[in-house]
């Protein structure tokens, strides 16, 4: 009997049945193990939080914004999927998925040409016809670019429109803002304004409060959080913020814990 059999062996004697539903609506059947004993990779011991369910890797591979029945219970899944540690599992045969894992959080990654812009107190900076395709943006002590992705909701418009081209701010305006649509209405200058940008990474943060569980790399009476790795488009660096519910900090140092090649967890540290 190979590996893969005797661990399909012990799910069915000690798992559930479960259903895992890609955020497409493509379905695969899996067997699912509660999970309660933290992964130990070299430098990091990474907690369990939240909901934990081990998987097999050839049954399911679970995609943050998908979702994991299990009996009666229906979790969306908002975190990726963790590796074995290469020494428990030399076969790669097995996923953790860890539903809830942390709290909440953005991570705004920062780069050196002015994205996400600076300012607050975002507003149509000049009147724009229903059907025109660019809209002026102004902003107390705006400064920075608009790039492709960022989004401005504005009120009784029933979906944000997004930027389709760059625009650099000049006296703190972003004049003629290209959009992936025209106006559905007509909209006044001085109206405000709701601003997303394509920069901001959604993400789950554990709060660390403690060395325990962790070598290398930790600064002395750091504020530090641990983000799963592949929950981030931009690889997270030093400059970049971050904001929980406790608030928004920059970030000073960001150690990276890996399983091989890969990356298995940020620690991001702001001093």
């Amino acid at each position: 009997m190979n590996a893969i059999d005797n661990l399909e062996g012990v799910f069915r004697r000690l798992g559930e049945d479960a259903l895992c539903v890609s955020p497409g609506g493509v379905e695969a059947s899996c067997t699912v193990l509660q999970a309660g004993t933290p992964l130990e990779f070299p430098g990091l011991v990474l907690p369990v939080d939240g909901v934990s369910f081990d998987l097999l890797r050839h049954q399911a591979t679970p995609t943050v914004g998908g979702s994991l029945r299990v009996g009666a219970n229906h979790f969306l899944i908002d975190t990726p999927p963790i590796p074995f540690p290469i020494a428990a599992d030399p076969q790669a045969l097995r996923w953790r998925l860890m539903i809830g894992w942390g709290q909440a959080a953005t991570l705004r990654s920062v780069d050196d040409s002015g994205s996400p812009p600076r300012g607050s107190a975002w507003s149509v900076a000049s009147g724009a016809e229903a059907g025109v395709v660019t809209l002026s943006i102004a902003g107390t002590l705006a400064s920075g670019r608009i790039c492709p992705g960022d989004a401005f909701q504005v009120p009784g418009h029933p979906d944000a429109y997004v930027a389709a081209g760059t625009v650099v701010a000049v006296g703190g305006v972003f004049t003629a803002i290209p959009l992936d649509r025209p106006l559905a209405a007509a909209v006044a200058a001085g109206t405000e304004v709701m601003a997303s940008w394509v920069r901001d990474q959604p993400v789950r943060a554990l709060p660390i409060t403690d060395a325990a569980g962790l070598a290398g790399s930790v600064v002395k009476g750091a504020t530090r959080w641990l983000v799963l790795g592949g929950s981030l488009r931009h690889r997270p660096k030093a400059g970049d913020r971050l904001t929980t519910e406790d608030g928004s900090v920059e970030l000073s140092r960001i150690a990276t814990h890996r399983s091989g090649t890969t990356v298995v967890a940020w620690d991001l540290q702001a001093t």
